[in-house]
């Protein structure tokens, strides 16, 4: 997950998830959980995209999402700058240069 937004325009959350994931939630400075609709998964990338406006004068504090297995919680603390929980970042992945986290 990340946040991002456009001189103008509303933040975004946004992000990837593996076809196993069933929900994503997140977690609002305010107190409100924001659902954040998932989309089917997109064969060619073997992934579902998911994306929600944030309530201007509200941040992302963390996240929760669902699979089979249960419910699972990272804080915005825990990111790589690109969004991934370093947590759970798969085998030899690396964030992208240039995202001030290199």
């Amino acid at each position: 997950m990340t946040l991002g937004q456009s001189e103008g325009l509303p933040a975004f959350v946004v992000g990837c998830a593996l076809p196993d994931v069933t929900s994503i939630t997140a977690e609002l400075d305010d107190g409100v959980d924001q659902p954040v609709p998932l989309s089917p998964v997109i064969e060619p990338f073997g992934l579902r995209f998911a994306a929600a406006p944030v309530p201007e004068g509200t941040a992302l504090v963390a996240y929760r999402y669902e699979t089979a297995s249960g419910a699972h919680r990272s804080s915005l603390g825990s990111f790589d700058g690109l969004g991934t929980d370093r947590d759970q970042a798969p085998a030899g992945w690396k964030p992208l240069a240039g995202n001030g986290n290199d």
